[in-house]
């Protein structure tokens, strides 16, 4: 292993032989010495489900899954969303687009589906046809972004709750009602027209508190004046677009790349030199604890 100056080792071995390579310090990693299209032992599963949650996304090249292929990685990490797109496999949102039609739902910072009561904890995005030139995909440590809060406004946040929802993804990108075909289903809480969150999450398996708002999702938080809300929001996601918070993946035929929407924002860059095909599975989540819910819980014990 070498040493990346700052006490973290660039890469590792895992116990079932898997090679990781961290990308940047505080976000991601690059896994090989596995092929995905063949089935998968519980061994690597666990090892793959463990670099998640150390790196917060993880990267393979050259794995060409087929749909079954997919779903059995999607279920290493719990049960599958089903989106209903396709009736023929019904978890899949597919995502196409080039630079006269570029996908709508990029283009801002986000975490897929808070507008759920019940966000999806997992996305598996396997690239079929990558962009000739663009089309990459930026991811954000909501951990250190939250780390990286002065103490005074930690102080401030952590009691609040965010409502986010389908409505203002189109307000904040301009969107008619038609495009919400591109953007995500229908359900008991989209229809109701928001979810509720805790604005400091604590992730159910690391512990650490990550800041739960985004640009393109959150509307409002619960209880404050309108403009109130809207600067505290701004101050807040505005914190995402710290570079030394971010990495940056380039897309390339048969590319995985699976992130931990419960502690990773990412953003989809939207300037596809031609066409870009990619295909998603979102596993479900768990519901969301707040950091002082977490609080009163261990004084209560």
């Amino acid at each position: 292993m070498s040493d990346a100056g700052n006490g973290l080792s660039v890469s590792y071995q895992t116990p079932s032989g898997l090679t990781v390579k961290r990308l940047q310090p505080e976000i991601g990693a690059e896994i090989t010495g596995v092929d995905l299209c063949e089935p998968i032992s519980g061994d690597v599963g666990s090892d793959i489900r463990q670099a998640l949650v150390d790196h917060g996304v993880v990267f393979f090249r050259r794995q060409p899954l087929g749909y079954a292929q997919h779903l059995a990685l999607a279920r290493v990490f719990g049960e599958p969303h089903v989106e209903g797109f396709l009736p023929d496999r019904p978890e899949i949102m597919p995502l196409v687009s080039d630079a006269a039609n570029t996908n709508p739902a990029g283009g801002h910072w986000h975490s897929d589906g808070t507008y759920y009561d019940v966000a999806p904890a997992v996305s598996i995005l396997l690239c079929h046809q990558a962009a000739e030139l663009g089309g990459d995909t930026c991811f954000a440590s909501a951990a250190a972004v939250y780390a990286g809060l002065p103490d005074e406004l930690k102080r401030q946040i952590a009691p609040l709750r965010a409502r986010a929802s389908m409505s203002h993804i189109r307000t904040v990108k301009g969107l008619d009602d038609d495009s919400a075909t591109y953007i995500g289903r229908t359900g008991d809480d989209v229809d109701r027209g928001w979810a509720e969150h805790p604005v400091v999450r604590i992730h159910p398996e690391t512990g650490k508190p990550v800041l739960y708002v985004n640009e393109v999702h959150t509307q409002e938080i619960v209880g404050m004046e309108p403009e109130e809300s809207a600067a505290l929001l701004q101050s807040l996601t505005d914190r995402f677009l710290r570079a030394e918070y971010q990495m940056r993946w380039s897309w390339r035929d048969h590319d995985i790349t699976i992130w931990d929407n419960r502690q990773v924002q990412h953003y989809a860059v939207a300037n596809e030199a031609g066409p870009r095909h990619v295909e998603r599975i979102m596993v479900q989540g768990t519901p969301s604890v707040g950091l002082n819910e977490t609080l009163a819980m261990e004084t209560a014990e």
